[in-house]
């Protein structure tokens, strides 16, 4: 029976996440006729940077308290992408954009959503 990853010498874990890295670095899409992204020297990633210790207790209280947070979103955005799951934040985002959808522009923005995130063919199914 498996025995977990404690079993597995510490060097396999190491190179398992070196590959999770470089696939993720090239799974990173390039629009044609973009330039892809330079990466910031003196930025830190989102999860290193250090967040005002009361939006930090509030985030604690209510993931709605973090999502409606520019930071704490930011963050949260940060780790999905580290999860590569960043489309889940981006279902969300395009949910609360339908919610202030005007009426008569409501069918086409569910058919864009519908198509984009949940068909079955969909690229962020």
């Amino acid at each position: 029976m498996c025995k977990g990853l404690a079993a597995l010498p510490a060097t396999c874990l190491k190179s398992a996440k070196d590959i999770k890295h470089k696939i993720g670095f090239l799974l990173q899409k390039v629009e044609p006729g973009q330039e892809p992204k330079a990466v910031k020297e003196k930025e830190k990633p989102a999860q290193e940077k250090s967040f005002a210790p009361v939006d930090t207790e509030n985030w604690k209280t209510s993931f709605n308290n973090l999502i409606n947070n520019d930071a704490g979103r930011a963050a949260f955005t940060a780790f999905l992408k580290s999860e590569f799951s960043q489309e889940n934040i981006e279902f969300w985002v395009a949910c609360e954009d339908f919610k202030r959808t005007p009426e008569p522009e409501m069918q086409a923005k569910a058919k864009q959503i519908f198509k984009q995130y949940i068909d079955v063919d969909s690229l962020n199914e």
